[in-house]
C-alpha cells in the first residue's frame, strides 16, 4: 500500500514537458496537450497540409520550452549574481584559508547565498530559480528520450521501406 502511495505522488508531481504543467501523463504528454495535439492534426488534415506525429508535437514543445527556461533561467542568475558574490566572500572570509573540496565550497556558498536572499526577501526568486533548474533538468531528459524514441522509429521505418520496396520489385517482376 505505502509503494501504491509513493507511485501515485510520484504520477501527481510529474510535470509535463509540453505545456510546463503539473499533470499525470499517460505517455508521452497530459491529457490537455494530447487534446491540442490532436486539434492541431484535424486542422492539419483539414487544410491539406501533413500532420506531426506526437512525438514530433512533444518533441518541439519541448524544446521549444526549452530554451524558454533556459533564458529565464540567466535572466533570474544575473538577478542573483550580486547576492551570490557577496556569500562567495563572505564563506571564503569564514574559511580563513582552510581548503575544501569544490563541491563542499558551493555548497555552503548556495547555503549562505539562499540565506542572504531570504533576509532580503527574495524568497520567490529562489523557489523560481529551483523550479526552473528542475524544469530545465525535466524537459532535457525528457527530449534526450523523445530524440531517441524518434531514432528507434527512423530505424525501423527505414527497414520496414526497404523491405516494403523490395517486395513490390519482386511483385513488378512476377507480373512481367
Amino acid at each position: 500500500m505505502a509503494d501504491n502511495k509513493k507511485t501515485t505522488e510520484k504520477r501527481e508531481a510529474s510535470l509535463c514537458t509540453v505545456c510546463l504543467g503539473k499533470d499525470f501523463q499517460k505517455g508521452l504528454m497530459c491529457n490537455n496537450c494530447f487534446e491540442d495535439h490532436k486539434g492541431e492534426v484535424v486542422a492539419a488534415v483539414r487544410a491539406h497540409q501533413s500532420a506531426q506525429t506526437q512525438i514530433e508535437f512533444a518533441t518541439a514543445k519541448t524544446s521549444e520550452n526549452l530554451a524558454v527556461l533556459k533564458k529565464e533561467l540567466g535572466s533570474k542568475m544575473e538577478q542573483i549574481k550580486p547576492f551570490f558574490d557577496q556569500a562567495y566572500s563572505d564563506v571564503q572570509r569564514d574559511l580563513r584559508g582552510v581548503r575544501l573540496e569544490k563541491e563542499v565550497f558551493l555548497g555552503l556558498v548556495k547555503e549562505r547565498c539562499d540565506e542572504i536572499l531570504q533576509k532580503a526577501g527574495q524568497e520567490e526568486l529562489v523557489k523560481r530559480v529551483d523550479w526552473l533548474k528542475n524544469a530545465i533538468q525535466e524537459c532535457g531528459s525528457k527530449l534526450r528520450w523523445y530524440r531517441k524514441i524518434e531514432a528507434k522509429k527512423d530505424q525501423t521505418g527505414d527497414a520496414k521501406t526497404e523491405t516494403g520496396e523490395a517486395a513490390d520489385v519482386s511483385d513488378e517482376t512476377a507480373a512481367a
